[in-house]
């Protein structure tokens, strides 16, 4: 790098400092503390077993999280439940929401976080029930969620019966009279525009066939559950 006059110039580092190096402690603050400038300190996020005092994870919910529901009461979790008003939280976006201590856990990612820092039920199984597991709950979240989605938003019988009157009464007015609409509208387009299910027949044939690999699995199995007399994490999206 040069200057105007064609002379070279040191490097210079444009990236962005790091906040514990440009906010320096006093001398009164050192004084009174010493020990806690002698290195960095990383404070790590605790859940609420951890905070104590009793505290419990919330789990925000407008529609059932029947599947985070059951792995709580397989796993003698204890859960505070809190049933929303309205179908998106305004934090993130997207209910079910799980709010635990410092964490504040999407959707997705609540029944790892239960696995994690308190019980997992899958610990009991080997490397190849392990692999099973994973396969079936891919097949349950990518084909039968798809498939629920579709029967309660995009059919219109059972939207108009069903679900549109089951959404209006929780909801306080005039939002009931918006939201399911805009929802049905929502959940439509991203049908139409899907390319893995195609028509209403693709869909109950996928319906199908899904439930047949589940239940020769099921009856193959040693007990009353997928991987004989425990429940595992499948166990919880089918509630068997």
């Amino acid at each position: 790098m040069t200057d105007i006059g064609g002379g070279l110039l040191n490097e210079v580092d444009l990236s962005f400092p790091d906040r514990n190096d440009t906010l320096l402690p006093t001398d009164r603050s050192k004084a009174a503390n010493p020990r806690s400038f002698g290195r960095k300190v990383r404070v790590l996020p605790k859940t609420s077993a951890e905070l104590g005092s009793d505290a419990r994870p919330s789990l925000h919910q407008f529609f059932p999280a029947w599947d985070v529901q059951a792995y709580a009461r397989f796993a003698e979790i204890k859960l505070h439940m809190v049933n929303s008003q309205y179908p998106e939280y305004e934090t993130t976006g997207a209910l079910p929401q799980l709010n635990d201590g410092h964490f504040l856990v999407p959707a997705g990612d609540i029944i790892l976080h239960l696995q994690t820092y308190y019980k997992d039920l899958d610990a009991p199984l080997t490397d190849k029930q392990r692999a099973e597991s994973i396969a079936f709950r891919a097949l349950v979240q990518e084909k039968l969620a798809r498939v629920l989605d579709y029967c309660q938003w995009v059919d219109p019988i059972t939207y108009s019966e069903v679900t549109r009157p089951a959404v209006q009464r929780v909801m306080p007015f005039p939002l009931n009279r918006v939201v399911p609409k805009l929802l049905h509208a929502r959940h439509t387009a991203a049908f139409h525009a899907s390319t893995s299910l195609l028509s209403k027949e693709h869909v109950y044939l996928t319906a199908r066939d899904s439930y047949v690999a589940l239940n020769s699995f099921l009856e193959a199995s040693d007990g009353p559950y997928f991987f004989g007399t425990k429940y595992v994490r499948p166990s919880c999206l089918l509630r068997v």
